[in-house]
């Protein structure tokens, strides 16, 4: 016989014992890796799940047999849809579609004020823009429980506690109550108006997840920032038109809040500063995570702010073009005023749905002409 047939018949010869060698070693494994499951509890014994058969076990099957998984998932299905049931509270499904869209996506309002305020901001808020949001807290500084009630926020930090202080713990208390509720905060001060529903809707364009430090953008006048020591390119936002945060920037800069705090105690021992709270949180945002106030036009438009806003003549709220685009007007002392802006807005929006539902029944009436055979089917545009 030939070298090179005698090697062929040899190699196939190898193989195919060592062929039958591992298909006799799989069959003896698979046997050792039968899992004893208790027809009770439905769960397996601990003593056979360890060695190489649970190990082929899990490669090979990727869990329990197939029936004993669609009877565990039956039963927790079962349990789920019962009422009151453990699972269903550890699942905490939203009942209605406007709970659903409340957790996916909220902006919470914190309006900062002082007690001789305080009525006056409750009423207002309530009365005007509050229902917007989904769901708002006024904060105060003072020492009386009677001032601890919805929707008002004691801050209790002394009789000497600056603004700065002030700002800081709102924020402080947001991320420690709010943080995992709200997606949006907005901080606005007591004379400042918030058009809710537009605010949320362009929020939806921005992710909650990244770092989001929105609003009007302080003074650029050089003897300004000289006094505050801002730097060339450091920008703020103004707390009266209000101060949009995302809830990853509410979450990354509390925790530095203690060292701006502190670095503003000793900075206004060495010199005379002028202290503002805006401006520091500004500082803070700047120096500790490199982020700046929005400065593009959009953002000027949306945080409006003009010190003559208060004598303006309600009419020409409907007449000018620079309120089209407003989120926020500040200041607004006057609650004849604040009502005044209130319906206007409430006009604006109504006016910008029946826009958008035109378009919609426009829209469909040209895809059901450009599907629809019979002439009766199509719609009618009143």
């Amino acid at each position: 016989m030939p070298v090179h047939l005698r090697f062929w018949k040899l190699t196939t010869v190898r193989c195919s014992f060592l062929f039958i060698g591992c298909v006799l070693t799989t069959l003896v494994l698979l046997c050792f890796s039968r899992v004893s499951y208790d027809a009770s509890t439905n769960t397996a014994d601990t003593s056979t799940q360890a060695g190489t058969g649970n190990f082929l076990q899990k490669l090979l099957f990727r869990g329990p047999p197939p029936t004993l998984a669609l009877r565990n998932l039956n039963r927790y299905f079962t349990a789920a849809t019962s009422l009151g049931s453990p699972i269903e509270k550890e699942l905490n499904w939203p009942e209605t579609l406007a709970e659903e869209h409340k957790s996916r996506q909220a902006v919470m309002g914190a309006v900062l004020t002082s007690v001789s305020k305080l009525d006056h901001t409750v009423r207002t808020t309530k009365e005007t823009w509050g229902s917007s949001l989904s769901d708002y807290r006024i904060f105060v500084q003072g020492n009386s429980t009677a001032l601890n009630h919805f929707p008002t926020v004691t801050l209790k930090l002394g009789k000497t506690a600056t603004a700065v202080e002030e700002l800081f713990a709102l924020l402080k208390f947001l991320h420690a109550n709010y943080l995992k509720l709200y997606n949006w905060f907005i901080v606005v001060s007591d004379e400042t108006y918030v058009a809710g529903e537009d605010l949320t809707e362009v929020l939806y364009r921005f992710d909650p997840q990244s770092i989001v430090y929105m609003g009007k953008a302080g003074s650029t006048n050089p003897i300004k920032m000289f006094q505050q020591r801002m730097m060339a390119n450091e920008y703020f936002c103004e707390i009266g038109p209000g101060i949009v945060l995302s809830s990853m920037a509410l979450k990354v800069i509390v925790p530095h809040l203690g060292q701006c705090l502190a670095h503003v105690k000793k900075s206004n021992r060495k010199a005379r500063t002028f202290l503002h709270p805006d401006i520091e949180l500004g500082r803070c945002f700047s120096r500790w995570l490199g982020v700046q106030c929005s400065t593009s036009p959009e953002a000027q438009q949306y945080f409006y702010y003009d010190e003559k806003i208060d004598s303006l003549n309600p009419e020409k709220l409907w007449t000018s073009n620079v309120f089209k685009q407003s989120l926020t007007l500040y200041p607004i002392r006057d609650a004849v005023h604040m009502s005044n802006v209130h319906l206007f807005f409430k006009i604006r929006r109504v006016e910008e749905l029946k826009r958008k539902l035109a378009i919609a029944e426009k829209s469909a009436h040209e895809v059901c002409t450009s599907l629809c055979n019979d002439s009766h089917l199509v719609p009618t545009i009143k």
